[in-house]
């Protein structure tokens, strides 16, 4: 889990929270649920396979009154040193850069997003 700081400028939000051991498991073991979600903006063919295999960073953050998790997954191997720390920014990758919201209270992911190809 990365501090909400972490997304200043990329993500708005009006706070954080701490996610709960279970939430977080919960988190990880949803974590298929990516496969099987629209791209935004991008045709309906186009699809993440596999999300269990990106390196994933977490961010808790309060948006809207409602406690989410902003999930940013890349396939970089190896990741940057950093990645544990920092948010990982790239301008490009298409589907092997990845971002989506995951919703504790329904055990849902939403809005996936993918960055435009170089």
């Amino acid at each position: 889990m990365l501090p909400a700081r972490a997304i200043d400028g990329v993500v708005g939000h009006q706070g954080t929270w701490a996610p709960t051991k279970g939430e977080t498991a919960d988190l990880e073991a949803s974590v298929g649920q990516i496969s099987l979600l629209p791209i935004e903006g991008w045709p309906t063919k186009l699809h993440i396979e596999h999300p269990e295999n990106y390196y994933r960073q977490y961010v808790p953050i309060i948006r809207d009154g409602h406690r989410l998790v902003y999930v940013n997954a890349f396939c970089d191997d190896p990741p940057p040193r950093n990645w544990r720390t920092k948010l990982v920014v790239f301008i490009d990758g298409a589907t092997c850069c990845w971002q989506a919201f995951y919703d504790p209270a329904t055990k849902k992911y939403s809005r996936l997003r993918i960055n435009a190809r170089a």
